[in-house]
């Protein structure tokens, strides 16, 4: 069965900014109505009714609203067709209707440099045309809608107040007025450059200023006058609309000014007299480095500024670079230094770009760039052990300075250690000569542990050894007492519940029926463990040791257990019911707290 024929749109009448009324025939049965609008005839289109009456041919549409554009097309539906076949096509198109036009909201009206005003606005949706009105005359109508509108001839001798007036075929909205003012001489320029300082003598020096209107006309033309410092005579420089112009001079002490002329044929009034100083560009020359190769892993860069009118230094900039070019190191200061020691290590054999410039007054140097290889000796690798002691649940480590034939000699070594595989690094030993060290808050379990130890030759030359252990211990660990020497080894598979969490919050408030969550950035994390001990076992903890951990005058305690964990905490007390056969049970918690 075919679907019923298109209705045909007669007529859309746009009664008020709020009423549009249309009117269709039906030249098949339908009992629903569907009314769709847009803004544009290409669409996008929008269902704006859906009319179950049988018979209908009009209706209205009161969601209209000013200053718009509005097309409309309806179709018939029957509902008792197939459903493939129930809508017919959409009618003919009617549009564009309008409503009331909006203002074209003003801006500030500004004369032009030939003698015109310029009308900023902002153009209503709806408006088709628009008349302009001066001193509520009009000038110019049915004009288009076209930011921003020049208003050609107007009397540079009167003000003028503007109004502009939107129109459609539904109707019209005046703005306005918005005044301008009859030409005048502009005020004094402002923003002078230079001001004071230094200018360098190897490019012209651009004289720059704010043409300051007082009729909203921009500049037509300036004058710039010059002169050296100890000379009465002015030299004269002719300006078009550039509030600039570039001057060559040479090295001297020189004053200057300007005026400016709007639309009006009278200038301004001089500006204040600037005074600066034309020299010559200062040159930088470095001292270090001064070669290819350097020859230390540090570097203290050192230059010297010349600058031919003896001027000094106020300023300076040191940059890195590596040999792919990537910036490292940037340093620089507003200071007359001229050494700058680099926070770099350079390792033996690396390659890298150095550039520096200094300035005299904001007079830059040039550029001065340096490449170099650093190639030096390092001292002997150092030697070094670590072995985990399971009776006192410690890491006992050894170091001392390597020996190798025409290497230099170890000046001191620093040991550190790692629990995450070399990302981060802790420090053990700082300046040793060599000798032995206990680490009693290495990772007790199954992860392996790193340490490293570098020796430094007296340049800062340095050789690095990296030894890793797995501890492998399958006790728990509780430790306390000055730099945690009371140990305590829980070795008879103690029961360890782990509770860790963050601050949260639910909050209640009126505009929601549930409550909103929150979360802080306070953490949690509890041990609660328990196990037993037995009187006279040597690879247990005794009693006593666990008393002398529940009274240690410190308030810090250290945790371990074979799946690696390490946390630092405030111990609770420790309850230790005796039973038979001496077999004493505990019982503790660990709060986590930071390392302190």
């Amino acid at each position: 069965m075919a679907k019923p024929a298109a209705p045909v749109l007669s007529s859309v009448t746009v009664n008020t900014d709020t009423r549009a009324v249309l009117i269709w025939t039906r030249p098949a049965n339908y009992n629903r109505i569907e009314i769709e609008r847009a803004p544009a005839l290409a669409g996008p289109w929008t269902l704006v009714a859906s009319i179950r009456q049988a018979g209908i041919t009009t209706a209205t549409d009161q969601t209209i609203v000013k200053d718009s554009v509005y097309f409309y097309r309806v179709r018939g539906v029957n509902i008792f067709l197939p459903p493939d076949d129930q809508a017919s096509d959409w009618s003919n198109i009617v549009g564009p209707r309008y409503t009331t036009p909006g203002p074209a909201v003003i801006g500030e009206p500004k004369w032009t440099a030939t003698g015109n005003i310029s009308i900023p606005f902002t153009p209503p949706a709806a408006a088709v045309s628009m008349d302009v009105l001066d001193n509520g005359t009009v000038v110019a109508t049915s004009v288009p809608v076209t930011s921003p509108y020049t208003y050609v001839g107007p009397s540079q001798a009167a003000g003028h107040s503007l109004s502009l007036r939107t129109k459609n075929p539904t109707g019209q909205t005046l703005y306005g007025p918005q005044g301008v003012g009859a030409v005048a001489p502009p005020l004094m320029p402002f923003d002078m450059v230079p001001i004071t300082g230094y200018v360098a003598d190897d490019a012209p020096v651009r004289f720059s200023w704010r043409h300051n209107s007082s009729d909203t006309s921009p500049q037509i033309a300036a004058e710039v006058q010059y002169r050296l410092s100890s000379s009465p005579t002015w030299i004269t420089v002719s300006v078009g609309q550039n509030e600039f112009v570039d001057v060559d001079l040479p090295v001297g002490g020189y004053v200057w000014r300007v005026r400016t002329r709007g639309l009006h044929a009278t200038f301004s009034s001089w500006s204040l007299i600037r005074s600066f100083d034309v020299i010559t560009r200062p040159t930088v020359n470095l001292v270090t480095p001064s070669g290819p190769v350097w020859t230390l892993p540090a570097l203290p860069v050192e230059w010297v500024l010349t600058q031919a009118q003896g001027l000094p230094q106020h300023e300076w900039a040191v940059e890195l670079h590596d040999a792919a070019g990537v910036p490292i190191e940037f340093r620089g200061d507003r200071t007359g230094e001229t050494v700058c020691q680099l926070a770099n290590r350079f390792a033996d054999g690396t390659s890298w770009a150095l550039r520096v410039r200094a300035a005299t007054g904001g007079v830059w140097s040039p550029w001065v760039e340096i490449a170099f290889t650093v190639d030096y000796v390092e001292p002997a690798l150092p030697v070094l052990t670590a072995v985990w002691n399971d009776d006192d649940g410690c890491m006992e480590i050894a170091v001392s300075a390597g020996t190798g034939a025409g290497l230099p000699a170890t000046d001191h070594m620093d040991v550190e250690r790692s629990d995450d595989g070399g990302a981060t690094w802790l420090p053990i030993i700082s300046g040793s000569h060599g000798g032995s060290v206990i680490d009693r808050e290495s990772p007790s379990g199954s992860i392996e542990v790193l340490y490293r130890a570098t020796a430094f030759s007296d340049i800062g030359a340095a050789a690095v050894t990296i030894v890793g252990v797995v501890p492998g211990s399958q006790a728990v660990w509780l430790a306390g007492g000055p730099s945690f020497t009371v140990v305590a080894r829980l070795p008879f598979s103690p029961e360890i519940e782990i509770e860790a969490g963050r601050e949260r919050d639910a909050l209640v408030t009126d505009d929601s029926e549930l409550p909103t969550p929150f979360a802080g950035e306070w953490l949690s994390r509890t041990v609660d463990a328990s196990g037993a001990v037995l009187d006279r076992a040597p690879d247990n903890a005794t009693v006593a040791k666990l008393v002398a951990l529940a009274q240690a005058p410190e308030p810090l305690h250290f945790y371990r257990d074979p799946d690696g964990r390490c946390i630092y905490g405030i111990l609770s007390a420790v309850r230790m019911p005796r039973k038979a056969g001496g077999l004493w049970q505990y019982g503790w918690k660990l709060e986590e707290t930071k390392r302190g």
